[in-house]
């Protein structure tokens, strides 16, 4: 019996801490546009009348929070193209990456998703600013985890990009570092490498960004793209690089050539190679 109570006391009190943390003043969350650096925007993303389980937020592949029912979360980014995407568990299945979407946020203004209920569990809907504003107001702000989200040197300038052909890194629907070729792997080392000789000092970062094409389900598309830049990833980090790496998997979120319906077999996967590649971008030292 005394075991007993001192189990429901331990969750009353987990409960009681992990509440506390959940502030009623999202004027102190976070929220003022105006404290944004030059180049950085806001993207703020709540829900306020979903039961169910926690859903996580990812931002280019980094946590941002959890969020419960009636709560929100502000992040800082850089004002570019951002991917955004839900998880959540359930007691059936851990770990459901629902497939993101990339937006696009302008500098100094503040873009507002809500989660809302979807076909494969939750989706995020852009709202207006005054709507949002309206429900965010009876939210308590989730900052009971530490958010992974960085925006830092948003201005930096683009040194070089290359974009490679998925066909020539990895055998088809495979990620892993035993599955990449031989070239591929000396070509991305060597390519890196020569950057990083041209601009000894210059390198602030380097991306690396995974996509593919719209065949097959989203959700598995997504995580298909941030394995094979992980595993990119790896790849010149094993090789010695030591400059900041950044992998992101879009998913079919950022399709190049979208006129492939109707097609069927060869016709059908040549259309789609453009859009199953990797991205590398060498980012230059922000000055200011």
């Amino acid at each position: 019996m005394k075991r007993t109570l001192l189990s429901m006391g331990c969750i009353v009190l987990l409960s009681a801490c992990t509440n506390s943390n959940l502030t009623h003043h999202p004027e102190k969350s976070g929220l003022n546009p105006e404290g944004l650096k030059e180049h950085q925007a806001l993207a703020v993303v709540y829900r306020d009348d979903i039961s169910g389980p926690a859903i996580n937020l990812y931002i280019n592949g980094d946590y941002q929070a959890s969020l419960i029912a009636d709560s929100f979360t502000a992040a800082t980014l850089c004002s570019s193209a951002q991917n955004l995407y839900l998880t959540y568990s359930n007691n059936r299945t851990f770990g459901n990456n629902i497939p993101g979407k990339s937006y696009d946020f302008t500098a100094g203004k503040t873009s507002y998703f809500k989660v809302t209920k979807a076909k494969e569990g939750f989706s995020l809907t852009e709202v207006n600013e005054a709507q949002a504003k309206r429900d965010i107001a009876a939210l308590k702000s989730a900052d009971h985890t530490l958010s992974r989200v960085q925006a830092s040197n948003c201005n930096a300038s683009v040194l070089s990009s290359k974009t490679l052909d998925n066909a020539a890194l990895f055998a088809f629907d495979k990620y892993a570092y035993q599955d990449i070729t031989q070239g591929g792997q000396q070509y991305l080392v060597t390519w890196v490498k020569d950057m990083l000789k041209q601009y000894p000092q210059q390198i602030s970062g380097i991306s690396v960004t995974g996509h593919t094409d719209a065949i097959g389900a989203a959700q598995y598309n997504q995580q298909l793209s941030q394995r094979r830049a992980n595993t990119v990833k790896t790849i010149l980090q094993q090789a010695g690089i030591t400059q900041p790496i950044k992998a992101v998997g879009m998913g079919e979120s950022q399709l190049i050539e979208k006129n492939c319906q109707g097609l069927n077999g060869q016709k059908l996967r040549d259309c789609n190679q453009p859009n199953r590649r990797v991205e590398i971008t060498i980012y230059g030292k922000n000055n200011k």
